[in-house]
């Protein structure tokens, strides 16, 4: 066999299958081979994996970039350093920018200028709207890996008809969840009798509008063959409208959850205040509990972070008016420290957490298994983690920009101590890799 030019060994190696002990050879940027353990490989670097375990780097269909337009929140290049520490080798960016990816001039500008600065792989989720369908044909051809709708209702009555002209074309929609026009009127009529506070901004975002917004999309798209992907699905309604609909055969959906919809609740908005501000909105222990049950019956196929950062000083104007503090939060490298913490509590297997982080999401956006996967062929993207490593979230240590979470405090057991991209080491032990930015475009497809 020729010389590899990685060999990471005595690692245990963990699919959606299971966990077997093997050593991974890796040349050219991909998996060469999967060999028994201690088999004599000549390679150019041995990375000693004993006592860990090695899986297929994970895949984030739902990170929100501030570049263009907005790097005062976070450049790509601190974007993609946090999704390296946290084990995270490629990310699906949405269009949400200034300007919005919402034509091919913007697109190809975006892929040109974060190619510049990428420390991993990334994707790009351009916007699906009235105005520019004409467009949707050249993007999906450039290399989209889907077309987002930001709100199911965002669209009004020509929903089907846009999701139709993705579908012509090969493509597949993404959809975040709500009913947007009736919590705009609540928000209006709260700020209106005076309500500034988190007690308000939680009046104006009921759990129901997500039932609303899933149900709406369940009906328009009945016996269509349109492939679509709900984000963020994140209470008992949502879940078991979802969950009745692939009991009755329906399979061409997809759907993510976050930790943060496991892990936190109305509680946790009321003592961060404007840090934790994010739609949708955390709810109740019953809904946790009910997205668990999703996840582990296989009603929720992946988890995802939005991770979507602000400037400390634009959260900082919802103290005093809460209105006032833009939605969103970073968690893009927590996210897998969070869940292998779940592994270690006993809610799910490593093998269930590479389904949910890895093989599914990799699969669901046509780029399995180039991505997503420890098998021959593969791109060698991998992570590998020490199960018994402790520590607790500190925000002031996070590589993310705004140096901000909806965790500080969190104790975690479970880390990723080295990231690897195509056969390169990009983080290990949380700090980067010198030398030039290494991430490429990735389009779905063969």
């Amino acid at each position: 066999m020729a010389r590899m030019d990685l060999l990471v060994t005595g690692g245990k190696v963990v699919t959606s299958g299971g966990v077997q002990e093997m050593d991974v050879a890796v040349k050219d940027g991909r998996i060469a081979a999967l060999v028994a353990p201690g088999l004599p490989l000549d390679a150019a670097r041995t990375f000693d994996a004993r006592a860990r375990y090695i899986l297929p780097g994970c895949v984030d269909v739902h990170v929100h970039t501030r570049e263009p337009g907005q790097a005062h929140k976070e450049d790509f290049a601190t974007l993609t350093r946090a999704a390296a520490a946290g084990g995270i080798t490629t990310i699906m960016c949405q269009p949400n920018t200034s300007p919005p990816i919402n034509n091919r001039q913007v697109f190809h500008q975006a892929q040109d200028d974060w190619r510049k600065k990428a420390l991993v792989d990334f994707a790009i989720q351009p916007l699906a709207e009235p105005g520019n369908v004409g467009e949707i044909p050249g993007l999906l051809e450039a290399g989209a890996i889907s077309m987002e709708f930001l709100t199911a209702d965002s669209t009004g009555p020509v929903l089907p008809e846009i999701m139709q002209a993705v579908h012509q074309h090969g493509g597949l929609s993404s959809i975040s969840m709500g009913d947007g026009g009736y919590s705009q009127f609540m928000r209006q009529r709260l700020e209106l009798a005076g309500g500034k506070d988190m007690a308000a901004w939680l009046s104006a975002y009921p759990a129901i509008t997500e039932a609303v917004g899933v149900a709406r999309l369940l009906l328009l798209t009945e016996g269509t063959p349109y492939r679509f992907h709900f984000h963020m699905v994140t209470t008992r309604q949502g879940v078991e409208l979802i969950r009745r609909a692939r009991q009755a055969g329906r399979d061409t959906f997809s759907v993510e959850t976050s930790p943060k919809y496991l892990l936190l609740t109305e509680e946790d908005h009321l003592r961060m205040g404007p840090f934790s501000t994010v739609l949708p909105r955390f709810k109740s222990l019953d809904d946790n509990e009910a997205v668990w049950e999703g996840i582990l019956d296989g009603t929720i196929d992946m988890i995802a972070t939005d991770h979507a950062p602000h400037a400390r000083a634009e959260k900082e104007r919802g103290l005093e008016d809460i209105w006032k503090a833009p939605s969103g939060v970073p968690e893009i490298e927590l996210s897998l420290p969070l869940m292998l913490t779940q592994v270690n509590r006993g809610r799910l297997s490593l093998g269930k957490l590479v389904a949910l982080m890895a093989e599914n999401p990799a699969r669901k956006y046509g780029i399995y298994p180039q991505k997503g996967s420890v098998q021959v062929g593969a791109d060698a993207d991998l992570v590998i983690v020490a199960m018994e490593r402790e520590t607790v979230v500190d925000d002031a240590k996070l590589l993310t920009a705004p140096k901000y979470s909806a965790f500080h405090g969190f104790p975690l057991k479970g880390l990723p101590v080295v990231t690897i991209l195509r056969g390169e080491v990009i983080m290990e032990e949380g700090k980067p890799a010198s030398g030039p930015p290494r991430g490429r475009f990735v389009r779905p497809g063969p």
